[in-house]
């Protein structure tokens, strides 16, 4: 049996050493900024996102406080793996209910 990894409470703590890249986001600080709202929001670009919330009922990202993506590899910058970890509640069962309609 696998257990879930254990993760630390500072998101940029789980992040390995030999990450290539790395992306930590505020995502309340992000969808409440100027170039969100120009960006995304002003191009269109949240359609899918506007789409879930209509079908789901709720926002799927609306809970989440931050977001941390990095990827790394065997060798030096290689873009082997991608991992996310999310803070926040996610409500992935309600939204998994939603998407298998």
């Amino acid at each position: 049996m696998l257990r879930p990894p254990e993760l630390k409470a500072a998101p940029l703590a789980n992040v390995p050493a030999n990450a290539s890249a790395v992306l930590h986001v505020d995502v309340p600080a992000l969808q409440d900024g100027t170039l969100w709202r120009r960006l995304v929001v002003g191009r269109g670009a949240d359609r899918g996102l506007r789409r879930l919330e209509d079908r789901c009922g709720f926002d799927p990202v609306g809970d989440l406080e931050t977001v941390t993506v990095f990827v790394s590899g065997d060798e030096p910058f290689a873009l082997d793996h991608i991992a996310a970890v999310i803070a926040g509640p996610l409500q992935h069962e309600r939204l998994g209910e939603c998407l298998g309609d």
